[in-house]
């Protein structure tokens, strides 16, 4: 059951755009939405807090292993203006690392990632990123397989990243910024078939970790040509694993996979449509790889984008 007609205390001023406050009481579940006036109305707020709730409601009807996108956030025998906004297919249809390859088709040339005085095209970056997957499905890198990338901000991280994927495998980012004990931890819990540093990473990344920036590595990268990766990700695949702060004592790792990179993407494309500006053409990635928010960077590569990755 939920408590109903309680109000929320009133706040002057919303810490952060929306929040979602959830108090267990006798009997119920009290819910509370926060938001910011300038962004949001009461009508929206309103229908988003009854949606929440029918999700909830259908949890418990199902059982907490059911999947969420099988279930309704609609009460029944609502119309379809009660439906939650779909993402039209053809946003969704195949994964970044395909969108980057059919760009290093399109736009060769055209620059893909800058570091400092280092520039590479696409079609070196999807070169340096196939070479470096066949390396890892060779060291038994597949479909959901994790691998920790204890790297420098750099044109290496980005081609690491999308090595992965080609590879079919997850990416868990371990920033070299962070505590050494951190990373430990992080490495241990996620279970990491393999660790990917530079020389200077290596203290923190283990002993065992390969470092890619070593004299002598890229002559090991030699594969047949159009060796295709072991497992092309689907949108359902395991993309990365990123562990929270830690608040509660422990850092914990959830598990994204590609589809909601996908949406994500579809969302940040309606949101420019909606405010009439232009795909940005450089895009500059400021954010902590091991902030989920660095991906809306990396989905700029699905775009044609310059990344430019700031120090």
């Amino acid at each position: 059951p939920f408590a109903a007609g309680r109000e929320a205390p009133a706040a002057a001023t919303a810490k952060f755009d929306l929040s979602l406050y959830a108090t267990e009481s006798v009997g119920g579940l009290w819910l509370c939405l926060e938001y910011a006036t300038d962004l949001f109305d009461a009508a929206t707020m309103a229908s988003m807090g009854t949606q929440l709730v029918q999700l909830l409601e259908a949890l418990v009807e199902h059982g907490a292993d059911a999947r969420l996108s099988a279930l309704s956030m609609s009460p029944p025998n609502t119309g379809p203006a009660a439906q939650p906004m779909a993402i039209a297919p053809e946003m969704i249809e195949d994964c970044l690392p395909a969108r980057i390859a059919r760009q290093a088709l399109a736009t060769p040339s055209a620059t893909a990632v800058v570091h400092g005085g280092e520039r590479i095209d696409y079609a070196t970056l999807d070169a340096r990123a196939d070479a470096l997957a066949g390396w890892l499905v060779a060291r038994g890198v597949g479909r959901d397989v994790r691998v920790g990338l204890c790297l420098p901000r750099s044109v290496d991280l980005v081609v690491a990243i999308l090595a992965v994927w080609k590879a079919g495998g997850a990416y868990v980012p371990l920033d070299p910024l962070q505590p050494a004990d951190r990373i430990a931890r992080i490495r241990a819990d996620a279970g990491t078939l393999l660790v990917l540093a530079h020389a200077e990473t290596l203290p923190l990344a283990g002993a065992d970790a390969i470092p890619i920036d070593a004299d002598g590595f890229h002559a090991q990268l030699a594969a047949p040509p159009g060796a295709p990766p072991a497992h092309a990700p689907g949108p359902g695949d395991l993309a990365y694993v990123i562990y929270t702060s830690g608040s509660t004592g422990t850092p914990k790792g959830v598990m994204v996979e590609h589809d909601s990179l996908l949406h994500l993407d579809a969302g940040l494309a309606s949101w420019l449509e909606r405010a009439g500006a232009p795909s940005p053409r450089r895009w500059a990635w400021n954010a902590s790889f091991a902030f989920d928010a660095s991906l809306q960077a990396l989905l700029q590569l699905g775009r044609g984008a310059a990344l430019h990755v700031l120090d």
